[in-house]
């Protein structure tokens, strides 16, 4: 089943939501991959991506909720949600370094395609998409005119 884009994923129209379209292709390429004769190479890239996504993404994401105001400990619990999803990757990539059979190997694909599925509908659309608020909040306050100005202009 191919994941499709919808715009009620969408968190800032921008990188954050750019980001988030690179991890569905991750997930429709190996989806499609995987089911190849070798499924070996479409996990190693799999894995591959995804500890260079969560490296990338999961920092800019967590600067942008700084930048927003979302609260600390909402922050912090977030942060705690990446670094586990970090720490899973990992474990992912020592399993498929050291599987050295099919049955080894066929759990490993499992394992990696329960844990793009989940990402996806578990973190982005419950941890991620809260955030949205606060960045609207942001862009009113930032685009409202400045207080005794008719234009927000100086006086």
């Amino acid at each position: 089943m191919t994941i499709q884009w919808r715009r009620a994923l969408s968190l800032d129209g921008g990188i954050i939501d750019d980001d988030h379209r690179h991890l569905i292709g991750i997930i429709n390429r190996f989806e499609r991959d995987a089911d190849g004769e070798d499924p070996r190479l479409p996990a190693f890239h799999a894995l591959v991506d995804l500890k260079h996504y969560a490296r990338v993404h999961f920092r800019r994401e967590e600067r942008l909720m700084r930048d927003v105001g979302y609260p600390q400990d909402r922050l912090r619990e977030h942060q705690a949600r990446h670094r586990e999803l970090e720490a899973r990757i990992d474990m992912l990539i020592q399993h498929f370094d050291t599987s050295i059979d099919a049955d080894d190997f066929h759990e490993v694909t499992w394992e990696i395609s329960d844990l793009l599925k989940h990402w996806l509908l578990e973190h982005i659309v419950k941890a991620d998409l809260p955030i949205k608020p606060y960045l609207k909040r942001r862009r009113r306050e930032a685009s409202a005119p400045l207080a005794g100005t008719p234009s927000g202009g100086t006086p």
